[in-house]
């Protein structure tokens, strides 16, 4: 049986929506639950120009567009956010999106951070909080392979 959630990104981003467009999103989200391919929601793969292959679009209306996660390893659909055609795939782009625990469902930002000059000048005799750690403990520890280098700058 498919599941769809609603992440409260979606219901923040939904409350700025015109009020035409969020009388929709009841029949959206039924239409989402009965027949993700259908017309109706026109849910499609938008791999190419996202850090996440499980975020598809899927059509609102003529000019918006509804960012939803779908998980490969089951019938769940997340509903994340909605806003203009480019804005809500924007907001997309550089974030990646995973189940923790079955429970928990993260959102993070994987735009690059820059190294700041005071990290720069540090002599090399000073050890980061986590240095000490290898990266197969990390990964024990729950720490995905994309947050490893930053964990490794604290």
């Amino acid at each position: 049986m498919r599941n769809i959630y609603i992440h409260t990104s979606f219901i923040e981003s939904s409350g700025k929506i015109p009020k035409e467009l969020f009388k929709k999103i009841p029949k959206f989200l039924e239409q989402l639950k009965t027949d993700p391919s259908g017309r109706g929601v026109n849910l499609h793969s938008i791999e190419e120009s996202m850090k996440d292959s499980q975020i598809y679009g899927a059509k609102l209306s003529e000019s918006y567009r509804v960012i939803v996660y779908v998980s490969k390893r089951d019938d769940n659909y997340i509903v994340l956010y909605v806003d203009h055609h480019d804005e809500a795939y924007n907001w997309a782009r550089n974030k990646r999106f995973e189940f923790k625990n079955n429970e928990i469902f993260l959102i993070q930002n994987t735009v690059a951070t820059s190294i700041s000059i005071a990290e720069k000048n540090r002599g090399s005799d000073s050890i980061g909080l986590f240095q000490r750690f290898s990266d197969e403990e990390l990964f024990e520890a729950g720490i995905d392979s994309y947050l490893l280098s930053t964990m490794r700058r604290i």
